[in-house]
């Protein structure tokens, strides 16, 4: 099994400020996330999704926003 799941979560977790705030956004245990995190069981592919969009906003919400002048990115409506 590989160790990524595990580190994923563990990071989640940390980013987040602990396991129970982790385990309500993932919908899941506080002890169900403690063994995904051991690795005793595998983690399960929504878990792991959940856990890669907690970290994703996470990272967005420390990111500084584009300075008021700058141009729209691509993609942007007119």
């Amino acid at each position: 099994m590989s160790s990524t799941p595990p580190r994923l979560l563990r990071a989640a977790c940390h980013a987040v400020g602990g396991t129970a705030a982790l385990s309500e956004r993932l919908g899941i245990s506080e002890t169900m996330l403690e063994r995904f995190m051991a690795g005793t069981f595998p983690v399960p592919d929504r878990v792991l999704l959940v856990a890669v969009d907690v970290m994703l906003q996470e990272r967005e919400a420390r990111l500084p926003g584009p300075p008021p002048d700058a141009p729209p990115g691509p993609g942007a409506e007119d």
